[in-house]
């Protein structure tokens, strides 16, 4: 089985077990160019995390693992440092447990903040997959991904989601992995690994210690801030032989934001913040929430060039981190395509995530959700921030 970068998907049989090879073109690689000495493993120490999740459920993804040659591992669209980490920390340890096994990961759109993420220059933005293959969804559901990584799903003949959100509605026949409770998806694939006793190399926590370090905030969430994910925290850090503050510091240093990016951002802090105030009953008090708009207007008014999950690291998330002492509740608005908005919360008190799961695509967790609106709709989802009943955190 070969993975190329041919575009047309529909030109090969993919649901038969036939031997048949794509034409040959230049700089394509097959499926199985990911050795195990390309992953560089540097050692698996012994460290134990106590998990509760279900060995039949570790089993029988393992299991669908170990019996399929081929697998193409699946992070949603826009994909951010858990997806990234959960894709590439599965595929390092599939790789590990089976070297022989043909394994790829497909995304693009990919922020340069995750570029000392082990495996990262392995990720392929297009491939056609010949013959039987398991396709793997980490960290989101089917409607979630990309256009090419959709079809490429679609085609799969074995499929499995893992993932930490309660949005995910699974199709008939799909195998799938779901805590809630979970802080990332890459501590659920850790909880999968340890329930099974099989050895976490390095480079492998690395991995799952970069996702669990950005969808945590750095444990700044209220929700990561309990003894579970603190011995949670120590466990990764002890594996990857690193601290969280390491990977922060590594994330910074790769991702520094252009003039034009920093003359955004200051302009949007100056001239476009906008505060609404909605009244909590059971304090008494007015919730103070900051909106800020960012149109395509902005973006070429400024010369913004960069990509989608730069400008998202280097303006958006630190807007949102400049807003977290100004307010209970901080909202930006980004104009991703023309008339549809894509919306951040953040909050250190307030559950922000059943809020955006009135919208299109709304979820996330209790201090960091998003969703989807039309541009048209920007009064209508004010409004509602304003009149909408907020309730507090419950962390146990």
């Amino acid at each position: 089985m070969f993975i190329t970068s041919i575009n047309n998907l529909q030109n090969y049989n993919i649901h038969t077990n036939k031997n048949i090879t794509p034409p040959k073109q230049k700089g394509t690689l097959p499926l199985n160019f990911l050795s195990s000495d390309k992953i560089n493993i540097i050692s698996k120490p012994t460290v134990s995390f106590k998990s509760n999740l279900a060995t039949e459920s570790a089993r029988g993804i393992w299991h669908t693992i170990g019996k399929n040659d081929s697998i193409i591992i699946l992070p949603h669209k826009r994909p951010d440092g858990d997806a990234i980490s959960s894709a590439l920390g599965l595929l390092s340890a599939i790789k590990e447990n089976f070297p022989k096994k043909n394994v790829a990961v497909l995304s693009e759109g990919i922020s340069s903040s995750f570029n000392n993420i082990p495996g990262i220059n392995l990720i392929q933005k297009k491939m056609t997959p010949v013959g039987k293959y398991l396709a793997i969804i980490v960290d989101g559901s089917e409607r979630q991904l990309s256009d090419e990584n959709e079809r490429i799903y679609n085609y799969a003949a074995s499929k499995i989601i893992i993932d930490h959100h309660a949005n995910v509605n699974s199709k008939n026949g799909v195998m799938t992995l779901i805590d809630e409770e979970a802080l990332s998806t890459t501590a659920i694939l850790l909880k999968l690994l340890d329930t099974l006793n099989i050895p976490v190399s390095r480079n492998t926590a690395k991995c799952l210690l970069t996702g669990l370090t950005t969808d945590t905030g750095n444990f700044t969430h209220q929700e990561a801030k309990g003894p579970k994910a603190m011995a949670l925290k120590q466990q990764m850090e002890k594996l990857a032989q690193m601290t969280t503050r390491d990977i922060s510091d590594e994330l910074n240093k790769n991702n520094t934001p252009s003039r034009e990016i920093v003359a955004l951002r200051d302009y949007l802090a100056k001239n476009r913040i906008k505060t609404i105030l909605n009244q909590d009953e059971s304090k008494n008090k007015n919730l103070n929430i900051k909106c800020i708009l960012i149109t395509m207007d902005d973006l070429k008014k400024f010369n913004i060039k960069e990509s989608f999950a730069d400008i998202k690291q280097n303006c958006i998330n630190f807007l949102l981190s400049r807003l977290k002492y100004q307010s209970d509740i901080r909202v930006v608005l980004f104009e991703e395509k023309k008339g549809l908005l894509k919306a951040s919360l953040r909050s250190n008190e307030y559950d922000v995530q059943k809020f955006a799961t009135k919208y299109q695509d709304g979820g996330g967790h209790l201090s960091a959700a998003g969703f989807n609106t039309p541009l048209s709709q920007i009064d209508a989802v004010l409004k509602h921030l304003k009149n909408y009943k907020f309730e507090p955190q419950n962390i146990t």
